[in-house]
């Protein structure tokens, strides 16, 4: 049975950020299109096998980290309910912070 993949109120503002950022540097176009394919690469990364990814301790104990188009994904897994909770997404330079 697949996992489900869900976003936190942080995780989607980290990406809508990350959006801007981009469509003010290229276009808006290109920048839905990222945030699409980013979207997408997460839901089929972590639907069927989110332990198989490294564990991000900086981040906090049980987080670990998806490398996506030069961002991190970084989630926890609940086993019990098959749930991939995406908690934010960072830049591969940004330190570490308070992310539940």
């Amino acid at each position: 049975m697949p996992y489900s993949v869900q976003w936190s109120d942080q995780a989607s503002d980290d990406v809508r950020e990350w959006g801007v950022y981009v469509a003010r540097q290229t276009s808006k176009q290109y920048a839905d299109e990222l945030v699409q394919r980013l979207e997408q690469e997460v839901r089929e990364a972590l639907g069927w096998s989110p332990q198989g990814y490294s564990p991000a301790p900086d981040w906090g104990e049980g987080v670990r980290r998806l490398p996506v188009l030069g961002r991190r994904v970084l989630f926890e897994v609940d086993e019990a309910q098959r749930v991939a909770r995406i908690l934010a997404v960072v830049g591969g330079a940004e330190n570490p912070r308070d992310i539940r």
